[in-house]
């Protein structure tokens, strides 16, 4: 296994492998993705921008899996890719692709990440998530603390609507990503 701390080069390297991926992800899986239905968009209005809503586009997958990443073979072997095979679904930055059906819950949280994507970028998104991920692991990704906070909220409170937009930017301001 390489140094468990990376140098800033391995980091900017894999950074930039992160958002390729995810770039390369999105335009496969985008043209044969449907939008969200008339019920989905109904529950997560209250949430979400309609601009976000109607922009997103959703992937089912039946007899495949998400592809792993190549920087899987670069020398920065601190990620499990059997990770990918075992998550609900991967979100590209408008586009999310489940492995399982995309249940409220898991709509929500990935429609959190579509729009931390929408504000980040997706170079920001990247740097974050990687930067994050080799320092402490998955569950200790801000970008996956908020969206399981919100997530949370979402599912406990559900008559009190809140903007994960807002929720969004102001985590962003308060530079907590």
């Amino acid at each position: 296994m390489t140094d468990p701390f990376p140098s800033p080069e391995q980091l900017g390297q894999l950074s930039a492998e992160v958002a390729k991926y995810i770039r390369n992800q999105r335009d496969k899986y985008r043209p044969g993705a449907l939008p969200l239905s008339s019920e989905q968009r109904i529950t997560m209005a209250a949430y979400f921008s309609p601009e976000l809503l109607g922009n997103v586009r959703l992937v089912s997958l039946v007899d495949e899996q998400v592809e792993n990443p190549e920087f899987f073979v670069v020398g920065l072997d601190l990620v499990d890719p059997s990770a990918f095979t075992m998550m609900a679904a991967i979100t590209f930055s408008d586009v999310i692709v489940g492995n399982v059906p995309l249940w409220d819950d898991i709509l929500f949280h990935e429609l959190v990440h579509c729009e931390q994507y929408r504000q980040l970028g997706i170079q920001k998104f990247a740097d974050t998530y990687a930067r994050h991920y080799l320092k402490a692991g998955y569950h200790r990704v801000p970008l996956e603390e908020h969206a399981c906070l919100l997530g949370t909220r979402f599912e406990l409170t559900p008559n009190e609507p809140f903007s994960v937009e807002q929720e969004v930017a102001r985590w962003i301001a308060d530079s907590r990503y």
